[in-house]
């Protein structure tokens, strides 16, 4: 069987894993097989079902195979599995150093990656928030750059607009990324809905004048 093949099936299996313990005995079984994408899927599903009812080391035993293929993802597997991750580790102290570290110097490889979408920026943005909840500098650094590279896209839709500006409002972001976020803000402003509305004010709003300048524009629009 070939290695594509191999993936193919094992994505496969873990889309009709029906819950965290199904993912965990996938992972046990062939983890040695798992692709950068089987890797993603396993810790998308293990965030999405929960790990409430599974001990410690059987979280750990998926993380270390997500760990081995953490260098060689993707951008958009990345983004995957910090927004898995950060299910996984809210609510709770995140003891798991080695793997948010890993996780974390992948981030900063992704930035050039082109086939990182806008909506996967935004997901990783909001990840990375969830998981710095102390707003670091390091942080602001990554929302920062998450934000530039969306700008520069020129593709950022009402979806990812408003999720990148709560997630650079929650990130103290600097007041000039702010404000150019916010310059693509406001036309889109029509089609946002009310939440993103008020996420997109609420965030203009910490970026200095700037960030102000836009808020007040994006109220009048609102108005």
């Amino acid at each position: 069987m070939t290695a594509a093949s191999s993936g193919i099936r094992i994505n496969h299996r873990l889309k009709l894993a029906s819950s965290s313990r199904a993912v965990v005995e996938i992972a046990h079984e062939l983890g040695h097989d798992f692709s950068e994408s089987n890797g993603a899927l396993a810790l998308h599903k293990l965030g999405s079902h929960g790990v409430q009812a599974l001990a410690s080391d059987q979280v750990d035993s998926v993380l270390r195979v997500v760990q081995r293929l953490l260098p060689t993802m993707q951008g958009s597997h990345v983004a995957t599995c910090v927004m898995a991750y950060s299910r996984i580790a809210m609510g709770a102290v995140d003891r798991r150093v080695w793997f948010r570290d890993a996780l974390l110097e992948a981030v900063d490889t992704t930035w050039g990656d082109p086939g990182l979408v806008p909506r996967e920026l935004a997901d990783l943005s909001w990840g990375l928030v969830q998981l710095d909840q102390q707003g670091s500098t390091e942080l602001q650094d990554r929302v920062g750059r998450a934000v530039g590279v969306g700008v520069r896209s020129g593709q950022l839709c009402e979806r990812s607009t408003a999720r990148l500006l709560w997630a650079a409002g929650s990130a103290s972001v600097s007041t000039d990324a702010l404000a150019e976020l916010g310059a693509v803000a406001v036309p889109l402003l029509p089609s946002f809905s009310p939440q993103d509305t008020a996420n997109m004010l609420w965030a203009l709003a910490k970026g200095g004048p700037g960030g102000r300048e836009a808020a007040e524009a994006g109220a009048r629009q609102a108005a």
